[in-house]
């Protein structure tokens, strides 16, 4: 069976529709079809301590229960990936229906955590989704995102779902899919002991539904700063 996704991704900060699908068949090469890997970056947990801000709290967050949860977190994404290629334009309903689909089926066992600021506890600006392994002690970041002039909230997130992992007893060895930045980069050097194996779970194939020739396609997936973020990957 070929599995299709339509979606629409950044091209430089412009949208583009393109078809995506997980597993390639085997004449999709010939017809116009690109392969691009989903990358990460995974290891041994160093032991670091990561900064911390007086100005945020970090707490649990379920999108199903709480008000408007599904738009507060799309307005955090929308910010954080305005700008970023090979992302998927997500809106409101995509949240609800297919990414409420991929997080239930993991929210029994890992609760999605996010920022707010402290004078402002119901104001959302981050959110981290991690995926807990039991039984193979390990565990995987999905996503993260965080609002303008908020960065100093991404080591808190990290922290939150190394704390989490910690009571756990499944601390030791992760995989995090975040996108390379100068941030995210430098933060990722301080987590793994030694460096970081970098690797890619799967491929998915790409076909655009505009004109756009193979090196722009490729360029999407291949720009500075550019993601697919895993939960857009089925």
């Amino acid at each position: 069976m070929l599995l299709v996704f339509h979606g629409v991704l950044r091209i430089s900060g412009v949208s583009a529709p393109l078809l995506t699908q997980p597993i390639p068949r085997d004449d999709s090469m010939s017809r116009g079809w690109q392969l691009f890997p989903n990358g990460y970056r995974q290891g041994t947990f160093s032991g670091v301590q990561l900064p911390a801000s007086a100005g945020y709290t970090i707490r649990s967050f379920d999108p199903t229960h709480e008000p408007d949860g599904w738009r507060r977190l799309a307005a955090v994404y929308q910010a954080y990936n305005a700008t970023r290629p090979a992302s998927v334009v997500r809106d409101v309903a995509y949240w609800r229906a297919y990414l409420g689909w991929r997080w239930g089926e993991w929210s029994g066992t890992s609760p999605l955590l996010v920022a707010a600021p402290l004078d402002s506890p119901d104001t959302l600006c981050g959110y981290i989704i991690p995926k807990y392994y039991h039984n193979d002690h390990t565990f995987l970041i999905a996503e993260i995102g965080v609002a303008p002039r908020a960065a100093a909230a991404v080591p808190m997130l990290v922290t939150g779902v190394l704390e989490e992992a910690t009571r756990r007893k499944i601390v030791d060895r992760f995989r995090v899919y975040f996108p390379s930045d100068t941030q995210l980069d430098a933060l990722v050097s301080q987590l793994f002991t030694p460096e970081p194996q970098v690797g890619a779970y799967g491929v998915h194939a790409a076909y655009p539904l505009v004109e756009m020739s193979p090196a722009d396609l490729a360029a999407m997936f291949t720009a500075p700063g550019s993601h697919a973020w895993l939960l857009d990957q089925f």
